[in-house]
C-alpha cells in the first residue's frame, strides 16, 4: 500500500505514529520496498506537512516515477501508482513520518500514515489528508518543486515561496 502524497497545506506537523503498548500495531508492508525506490527530486522544505519544520523526500515506485516528474495540471497518473513522502526534521535530519498515496481507481486515492518505523497509523488520521489533496491541480497531487525563472520571484530557485516551486504555480507545463 501507499503513495501519492505532497506538499500542500495538510496538517501543520506530520502526526508521530505511536502505538499504544496494549494494541498491535500494523505495519507498512511495502516500506523496506519504498525505502529503496527513487526520489522523484531532491528533498524540499515542506510547506504544508510541518510548515518548513520538516524536509520531504518523496518516493515514487519505479514504473510511475517518470509520469509524476513529469506530471502537469489537469492529468493523471495510472491506477496502482504509489508514492510515499519520507519526512525528516529539517534541524536534526531525524526520520520523521511517512506519507502514502496509493491510487485505487480513476479518482480515488488511499492515504496513509506510518512512524518512521512504518507502524501505520488509524484511518481517521487522514481524512485531512484527503481534504487537503482534493484542492490540488492535478489528480489530487501538489507534484514536485519547480525551480521557478528567479525574475517571477526575485528569489533564487529554492527559495522561492512554495506556491511558485509546486505544481499549481504558473511555471508548470500546461
Amino acid at each position: 500500500m501507499a503513495t501519492a502524497l505532497l506538499m500542500g497545506a495538510c496538517a501543520r506537523q506530520p502526526p508521530r505514529a505511536e502505538a499504544a503498548p496494549s494494541q498491535p500495531v500494523a505495519r507498512w508492508a511495502e516500506l523496506d520496498v519504498a525505502r529503496a525506490w527513487p526520489s522523484a527530486s531532491a528533498a524540499f522544505p515542506s510547506r504544508g506537512h510541518g510548515v518548513g519544520q520538516y524536509l520531504i523526500d518523496v518516493r515514487v515506485e519505479p514504473r510511475y516515477l517518470g509520469a509524476y516528474r513529469n506530471l502537469s495540471r489537469g492529468q493523471t497518473l495510472p491506477v496502482g501508482t504509489t508514492l510515499a513522502a519520507f519526512h525528516r526534521d529539517r534541524d536534526t535530519g531525524a526520520a520523521a513520518s511517512i506519507y502514502v498515496m496509493q491510487k485505487r481507481s480513476d479518482a480515488e486515492w488511499e492515504f496513509s500514515v506510518a512512524d518512521d518505523e512504518g507502524r501505520l497509523r488509524p484511518q481517521q488520521s487522514v481524512e485531512l489528508c484527503s481534504r487537503c489533496h482534493a484542492e490540488a491541480p492535478a489528480d489530487d497531487l501538489f507534484g514536485v518543486p519547480r525551480s521557478p525563472a528567479a525574475p517571477a520571484t526575485g528569489m533564487p530557485p529554492g527559495e522561492a515561496p512554495a506556491e511558485a516551486q509546486l505544481l499549481d504555480s504558473g511555471s508548470v507545463a500546461k
